[in-house]
């Protein structure tokens, strides 16, 4: 099969820190968010459906603080542990060994006191070795935070940006983000987290403590804010497709777009399939043809994964704020994407995916129809 250059669409990984290929969310991206730090608004819980850019913003969020006076800490937790071994404990105390590790790593020349090396490894909550002290895993981490400010002297603030609890249990990272509350007050910490930690009332001591900064799905329509995501959505394509794409593909890509949800790696996904398949005729890009044929295929998979009264709550809860689902069904929509937040003015809203357009409108209860009433025949006078 011929490939062509729309091909890397499909390599849908978060893009690094300072990668020219980012570009800036017209609301509340990794510019923000190291606004946010900066300015001592921690600590910050990021969320949002999956693809919607969570772990882009976080990494250019820290590129952001790196340019000024915070020194970033970026960890991704499944990089450093096995998630089937996560445990709260393992999690703050793989954490606070990773910070150390990482500000050792960056500057060689810094060298951390014997003690605190030893009360790291006997703090191993999985395999506790030497003669150290024993500590808990969060005054662990408030040591490993202190001896790094140490190290680092005048240098800056250290900030922590935590990525991948989204994908650690929720029980598990719901105790691990507690955990973290234990130093705020001398560590600005961002994480990563599932909606799931961020809905219902188990949430109340995130949502109390922790700032919320959601990435909700980007409007695309015909009003201001429909411009700007659909725009937003064409600029990532022209980062990284560069001569490729031309606007010759404008109402492609806008279909693509509306079917996406507004849902960057959706839409991203959707145009690297449809080339895939207009490859397969030897068009250089996507076609009309190829394109359907692409949102058919998400359409079916997305369809697939629901469950029975799915369709109909998902119709109720179009263009409300979502409180008329029922919690355990409102927080796995929410987490696979089947119903997407958009931000309304001081508030938000919900609405189905729009891949799932066919099977909701199918759902949505028809009005009665008022049968006139029958006129009274009148008497006849005598």
């Amino acid at each position: 099969m011929h490939r062509t250059p729309w091909s890397i669409l499909a390599d849908t990984r978060p893009l690094s820190p300072g990668d020219k290929r980012y570009v800036p969310r017209p609301w509340g991206g990794g510019e923000r968010l190291a606004v946010l730090v900066e300015n001592g608004l921690s600590p910050i819980a990021v969320t949002g459906p999956s693809g919607s850019g969570k772990t882009t913003e976080l990494n250019h969020a820290a590129r952001v603080l790196g340019d000024g006076a915070v020194f970033p800490l970026l960890l991704r937790i499944d990089a450093l542990m096995s998630l089937a071994d996560a445990t709260p404990g393992v999690v703050l105390f793989v954490v606070a060994e990773a910070m150390l590790d990482r500000v050792i790593a960056q500057d060689p020349g810094l060298i951390p006191s014997k003690s605190v090396i030893e009360d790291i490894r006997s703090s191993d909550p999985r395999l506790p070795r030497g003669k150290g002290m024993r500590r808990s895993p969060s005054d662990l981490l408030a040591v490993v935070h202190a001896e790094i400010q140490r190290m680092l002297g005048h240098h800056g603030q250290v900030a922590l940006l935590l990525d991948g609890l989204d994908r650690v249990a929720a029980p598990v990272a719901r105790a691990a983000v507690e955990g973290f509350l234990d130093v705020k007050d001398v560590l600005p910490i961002v994480v990563v987290v599932d909606p799931e930690l961020a809905t219902g009332p188990m949430s109340r001591s995130l949502l109390t403590r922790y700032r919320v900064f959601g990435l909700p799905a980007l409007p695309v329509g015909d009003d201001a804010s429909g411009h700007r995501g659909f725009e937003h959505l064409v600029g990532v394509l022209r980062a990284r497709l560069h001569d490729a794409y031309t606007d010759e593909y404008r109402d492609i890509a806008h279909r693509a777009a509306e079917k996406s949800g507004g849902v960057v790696r959706t839409f991203c996904e959707i145009l690297a399939d449809a080339a895939s398949y207009a490859s397969i005729e030897g068009a250089p890009g996507p076609t009309v043809q190829s394109l359907s044929d692409a949102i058919r295929d998400r359409s079916d998979s997305l369809r697939r994964t629901l469950q029975d009264g799915d369709a109909e709550a998902l119709a109720l809860a179009n263009g409300s704020d979502g409180l008329e689902v029922n919690l355990e069904r409102r927080i796995r929509f929410l987490s696979q994407g089947l119903l997407l937040e958009y931000a309304d003015g001081e508030n938000s809203i919900v609405r189905p995916h729009p891949l799932l357009d066919r099977v909701v409108e199918s759902r949505v209860p028809k009005k009665p129809t008022r049968k006139k009433p029958t006129p009274k025949k009148r008497k006849a006078s005598k």
